[in-house]
């Protein structure tokens, strides 16, 4: 009897390079600036597009088995810069929690986020998810 074989499909998220910088529409009656739901989801999609190209999955953690979700607090400033990191909820490992923070410390700055495309501080949660495959 043939055995069917499922075939999986990945999506990855869009690479630093393929995130072109995010320019503020020009000022008009009819154009007005992004909203803040606009803005946030486009930082949130920098954001997860930073996190792949600095996420590293702890040695340690890798031999041992571990797996887990740690949940992120952080602000993102006008100026892209990314402060007040914090473990939101952690995952029952402590190395993968300093590990999701440390991730987020390497990016540091949103380069692609010019001047005006954000007019107040953003204040966001992501998960940074530990998988082995």
């Amino acid at each position: 009897k043939p055995v069917a074989v499922q075939k999986k499909t990945i999506i990855q998220p869009p690479t630093a390079q393929e995130v072109s910088p995010l320019k503020p529409p020009p000022l008009t009656k009819i154009n007005q600036p992004p909203s803040e739901t606009q803005s946030r989801a486009m930082v949130y999609r920098l954001i997860q597009a930073e996190l792949v190209r600095h996420f590293q999955y702890p040695r340690l953690a890798r031999r041992r088995g571990w797996e887990g979700t740690t949940h992120i607090e952080f602000i993102v400033e006008p100026s892209g810069k990314i402060t007040q990191i914090r473990v939101k909820k952690g995952s029952q490992h402590g190395l993968l929690n300093r590990s999701a923070v440390d991730t987020l410390s390497r990016i540091n700055r949103l380069k692609q986020i010019v001047p005006g495309f954000i007019t107040a501080p953003i204040r966001m949660e992501v998960p940074i998810i530990y998988r082995l495959q």
